[in-house]
């Protein structure tokens, strides 16, 4: 292990920072750079759980309860599960994934609408009070579909359709 201080203070090699009973304190006043001048992995373990955080330096992963991480960010968890929380003050939204019964679920805690966007748009939004636009932000209706072509249209396979349009 190695940590290095923008003041050139160092510490190198294999250490240890324990304390028969309390806690162990290390402050850092300024940056702090972990494995700065090799390809090192560098891990944080807690009781109980080795891969409470892990940084993977040869795929630049980081992993949340495991040390194998398959994507930039990848949460793993044991237990029913699992979220991924966005916070800002009181306010919070989450994605969760039920491992009981295989569900996805997108919450909005702060009780807001939930928007999806492309690349530089609105696309779909679900309101707070459940009405879904698709094409318009301001549905007043369970589902609202706003398209300037054909409105609505419903498929059984790739020949059979029934089309929606509004007439002016």
């Amino acid at each position: 292990m190695a940590i290095y201080s923008n003041s050139g203070a160092e510490i190198t090699g294999a250490t240890t920072l324990s304390a028969s009973a309390g806690t162990v304190a290390l402050t850092v006043k300024g940056a702090v750079s972990f494995n700065d001048s090799g390809d090192y992995d560098t891990q944080f373990k807690s009781k109980g759980n080795d891969n409470m955080l892990y940084v993977d330096a040869s795929t630049d992963r980081v992993g949340i309860g495991t040390a194998t991480p398959a994507k930039p960010l990848h949460l793993y968890g044991t237990s029913t599960e699992i979220e991924l929380r966005i916070q800002s003050n009181d306010k919070y939204s989450s994605i969760i994934q039920n491992g009981s019964n295989s569900e996805l679920l997108i919450q909005n805690a702060a009780g807001g609408d939930i928007l999806f966007y492309d690349d530089s748009a609105e696309t779909l939004r679900i309101k707070a009070d459940g009405n879904i636009g698709i094409g318009v932000g301001d549905p007043d209706t369970q589902l609202e579909v706003f398209n300037a072509g054909t409105q609505l249209k419903l498929s059984y396979n790739a020949s059979d359709h029934a089309t929606f349009a509004v007439d002016d």
